[in-house]
């Protein structure tokens, strides 16, 4: 089996976390009960972007940096509206970790990057 080149792989992760953007962006209906206040404002969708995008340059860098497998349209759908709270100020930082750890309970160290690239 052929296997994608690295680079490859990350750019089709930053595709894919950007495609769930939209769905945060309101460019799809977010679910009822949604809890992302500046989803409608195109402004701060545009800001959040380039930010996710920004993380994923800057990671894609790190020789160490373990990926978060999110490899399902849920599990990217549940990342961009945690990374949109944290970065919209709507969570903290301990509690954006908190939550990824949850889920992801092997990648303290990613999210912990993530983190500190998303502010």
């Amino acid at each position: 089996m052929i296997k994608p080149h690295p680079r490859i792989c990350c750019a089709l992760n930053v595709l894919a976390l950007l495609l769930s953007v939209l769905y945060v962006s309101g460019c799809v209906s977010p679910s009822p009960g949604s809890n992302i206040p500046h989803a409608n404002d195109p402004e701060r969708v545009k800001a959040f972007q380039e930010r996710i995008v920004y993380v994923a340059n800057e990671i894609e860098k790190l020789p160490n940096y373990q990926r978060i497998p999110l490899d399902t349209p849920e599990e990217q759908e549940w990342f961009a509206g945690i990374a949109f709270q944290y970065w919209d100020n709507q969570t903290t930082r301990e509690e954006f970790i908190s939550t990824g750890l949850k889920r992801f309970p092997d990648h303290r160290a990613s999210f912990e990057t993530v983190a500190e690239k998303l502010k």
